[in-house]
């Protein structure tokens, strides 16, 4: 393991293909296809086609640098499983700045101390855990709020080096303080692309249902 400049967090070795996470699906970024269908009310399921999803990653990044953020800087997202998350998620990594996904369920205290030690600079969030969010940190709430957020139109995204990081999620600090694990972009498109553990086409489906700051959830995504 190295041990990274931001926190003294935990990195993995950077093995893998280079490349920006945020753009993994960019041969599909014009297709009208679902990428995700939002099923947080499963009477009214909410599909996004991929073309849309493009967009709103666009739309967060250029609003995240027009915010003042950049490359390293740090958002954390308190949220469940929902379309606008990894919408987030991508769009925060085309413009280098680095998501800390926090599990919801830990107590007030401990998602304090992770915004704080990762040195959040926003905090994305869903309606019911918008309360975890410590005071006098910005907060962006998903819905209209977010919406209003967005920044239209198109967006280069940043291109990492071979150690820039992708994500920074936190353990749950079962045996003391939650600890933050820096992972590089390249080390996730090592897991779903070019495999030799399991096939997927385009006809398959991959349900989301781990929680969103667990190591599952790369493959949930990005698998995808």
């Amino acid at each position: 393991m190295n041990e990274a400049s931001h926190g003294g967090v935990a990195r993995p070795e950077t093995r893998g293909y280079p490349g920006n996470l945020g753009l993994l699906f960019a041969a599909h970024a014009q297709s009208d296809r679902p990428a995700i269908v939002d099923l947080r009310d499963p009477a009214r399921p909410q599909p996004v086609s991929f073309r849309e999803l493009d967009a709103a990653c666009d739309g967060v990044a250029r609003a995240l640098v027009k915010a003042g953020l950049g490359p390293g800087d740090r958002i954390g997202i308190l949220s469940l499983n929902r379309a606008e998350f990894v919408m987030t998620l991508l769009g925060a990594m085309r413009a280098g700045v680095v998501p800390v996904p926090v599990n919801v369920k830990l107590p007030a205290d401990a998602v304090a101390y992770i915004l704080h030690d990762a040195g959040a600079r926003r905090v994305f969030a869903d309606a019911a855990s918008r309360r975890l969010a410590p005071a006098g940190l910005p907060v962006v709430e998903y819905g209209p709020e977010f919406d209003r957020f967005l920044d239209p139109g198109p967006f280069e995204a940043f291109e990492p080096l071979p150690d820039s990081i992708a994500v920074q999620p936190y353990t749950s600090g079962s045996t003391g303080r939650p600890k933050g694990v820096a992972v590089p972009q390249r080390a996730v498109v090592r897991l779903v692309r070019n495999t030799d553990y399991i096939e997927l086409s385009a006809g398959d489906r991959i349900a989301q249902l781990a929680n969103v700051s667990f190591d599952a959830v790369t493959f949930e995504i990005w698998g995808a």
